[in-house]
């Protein structure tokens, strides 16, 4: 047997890597890391989540492995150890490491994190660390050839089989697995990093000796080398405290030599069966068969297979006319429909009926799966839902800026800006070429939102209304804010004034942007019904459009509500709603990222148009349309999705 042995931290060993992370939100982030110190490489999959706080976290923890001085493995574990202990009671992490040296490689997981090892020589991937404990600690040493896997936790929810990948190439591994990385619910919660050392094994490692599951070796039968005195574990400057926690060569040498064992008795039994059965039939004497017996047994067969075809034939007659005929009329009748509204309600009704009906024979499950094709089209023609598995990427903002996450966006023209108010910066792209431009906004004021006139960028805080050029230059009050003004939250523009949301003050103030000592005056006369405290976003084209917490979407025209209502919504909003809207535009857009779905309404009359979902609607944040009302761009962090609208 063969030892999990091998030079570590070796120029002329270098190694390989990929790997996947997913998009992150407000309140989820991931990334890996491989990093160079001073004595030792360091490798990491880590992943934040729960809170607010989660990205400042993420970023920070890899602050602190840049910086880290550890003089031997033992300090490493109990500086990371002592640095997650301080993480926010808030925030979850997850966290896979690999920290080798010259004379050992230390693999830890906080958190559920998973780790996982595979030798060409073995042709199997195994288990290291699960992810069913909390915290682990495994040291070994590594081989030309070998390859690690680190991951989080969420990553088993990706379904990818982690023993796929020793037949993939890294860059064929990425291929596939970050389609399932980028659509998963939890996507932010999620990195995965594949390290591979280069070079051939070793004629040593000719033999299976990949490491086993830490599960798996307290059951394996001890080796002759271990029956006689207790494993020991190897020297790499680990305290006895710490490796009390760890898992010797000789344990792994006593489960590899267990398996194999089990694996080759296990094939001689399936061996010895068949050529016991096989003998059997070679000493049967044919001859002493009767050719009336043959006959008998021939005409018994033919009159068995006989009456299975009449029986099963009936049963296919009977089935297709109590199950499928029903449903052809069905269908039939919603096809003659003439009215749309009941159209559409009778076509899902049937469409949920024909996938719910189970038949036992292919050629009635044929027609039934033709039945539900025709009652789908119809549905697809008068519904206008479409469901998109993954919404089109249109950029990414991780490829300019690693931590920018925007929560707002704004569109002028070809142009549309975004802004990260935590980070004071906004970000230019046109849409049309994807030319972008970093914009710093020198300010100690908290950013709340953003809008454009013209030429200049204006920008919500607490105390007033702030004015820059669109690259940033020229930053100046534009509108101050007295003590009439409580709460600003939310600024939009028409012409060339800015409306201010105040939830406090119950108000939406009206100001003259481009007018010298501009102050806000009270726009809002009568809007009975509307509480302002419960606001979540604001458009205007002539009207003003306000979407709540609650569901609910209000008009104010002239600062008076209006009545409104939405005609043929499939299911009522219930959560807090995004509103979109072009000047003289003839569209209304409405997100409610908590039912993952976007709805366009005709804006005179309310009628419903279209309803699209998609997972990846649920981190939604702000949403604008383009100028000809046939695109929406949804923003969520550090990614824009592009997204065709009727």
């Amino acid at each position: 047997m063969t030892e999990w042995l091998g030079s570590c931290y070796d120029d002329r060993m270098p190694v390989t890597t990929a790997s996947v992370v997913g998009i992150p939100s407000k309140t989820t982030w991931s990334t890996t890391a491989t990093l160079r110190l001073q004595s030792a490489e360091l490798w990491c999959a880590c992943g934040f989540s729960g809170s607010d706080d989660s990205p400042y976290e993420g970023r920070h923890f890899i602050d602190f492995l840049e910086t880290l001085s550890a003089a031997n493995a033992q300090e490493f574990y109990q500086q990371v150890s002592e640095y997650l202990q301080r993480v926010g009671e808030k925030t979850a992490f997850s966290v896979a490491l690999a920290y080798r040296t010259p004379q050992s490689v230390l693999l830890i997981t906080f958190g559920f994190g998973m780790i996982a090892f595979h030798r060409p020589a073995g042709k199997e991937v195994r288990w290291l660390m699960d992810g069913t404990q909390e915290n682990h600690i495994l040291e070994g040493f590594l081989q030309p050839g070998d390859t690690l896997f680190l991951g989080t936790a969420r990553f088993k929810d990706t379904a990818f089989p982690v023993e796929k990948f020793i037949q993939l190439t890294l860059d064929d591994f990425t291929a596939e697995v970050f389609p399932r990385v980028q659509k998963h619910a939890n996507s932010g919660e999620i990195a995965a990093l594949v390290v591979r050392e280069k070079g051939q094994p070793t004629p040593a490692a000719a033999a299976p000796a990949a490491p086993v599951a830490p599960q798996k070796l307290a059951t394996a039968a001890p080796s002759k080398q271990t029956e006689s005195s207790e494993p020991t574990v190897p020297s790499s400057g680990v305290s006895p405290s710490l490796a009390a926690h760890l898992i010797s060569p000789e344990k792994i040498r006593a489960g590899v030599e267990a398996a194999h064992v089990q694996d080759v008795t296990s094939k001689n039994v399936r061996h010895r069966l068949p050529t016991q059965w096989l003998q059997r039939v070679q000493d049967f004497n044919w001859r002493q068969l009767h050719l009336v017996r043959i006959a008998a047994v021939i005409g018994v067969v033919v009159v068995l297979v006989g009456g299975l075809i009449w029986y099963r034939s009936w049963n296919v007659t009977k089935e297709y006319t109590e199950v499928v005929v029903p449903l052809e009329q069905l269908v039939s009748d919603l096809q003659a429909e003439n009215d749309r509204f009941a159209q559409r309600n009778e076509a899902e009704a049937l469409l949920e009926r024909i996938q719910a009906t189970r038949v036992s024979y292919n050629a009635n499950r044929r027609r039934v799966l033709e039945l539900e094709s025709s009652a789908e089209s119809v549905f697809n023609q008068v519904s206008g839902q479409r469901e998109i598995v993954n919404l089109p990427v249109f950029y990414d903002f991780r490829l300019i800026s690693p931590d920018f996450l925007a929560s707002e966006v704004a569109r002028e023209g070809d142009t549309a800006f975004f802004l990260d108010g935590n980070k004071k910066q906004a970000i230019s792209l046109n849409v049309t070429n994807k030319q972008n431009e970093s914009i710093p906004i020198d300010t100690q004021d908290e950013l709340r939102d953003m809008t454009i006139i013209g030429s200049r960028l204006f920008f919500l805080t607490n105390s007033g209304v702030l004015s820059s050029t669109l690259s940033g230059a020229d930053l100046q009050t534009a509108v101050g804010f007295d003590d009439d003004v409580e709460d600003p939250s939310y600024l939009s523009s028409f012409g060339e004034n800015v409306y201010v949301l105040d939830r406090g003050a119950q108000q939406i103030w009206r100001a003259d942007a481009l007018a010298e000592d501009a102050s806000p005056s009270g726009w809002v006369r009568s809007a009975a019904g509307v509480d302002f405290s419960n606001i979540s976003s604001m458009a205007i084209n002539g009207s003003i459009w306000l979407g709540s917490n609650s569901g609910e979407v209000y008009q104010l025209l002239a600062g008076q509500r209006e009545s409104y209502d939405f005609i043929g919504l499939p299911e009522p909003f219930t959560s807090s709603l995004l509103v979109a809207a072009n000047e003289e535009g003839e569209k209304l857009v409405v997100v409610e990222p908590a039912q993952k779905r976007l709805v366009v309404f005709q804006k005179e009359t309310g009628e419903y148009l279209q309803q699209i979902t998609s997972e990846q609607i649920g981190a939604v944040t702000d949403v604008v349309l383009d100028e000809e009302e046939r695109v929406a761009y949804l923003l969520a962090g550090s990614v824009v999705y592009r997204v065709e609208v009727e």
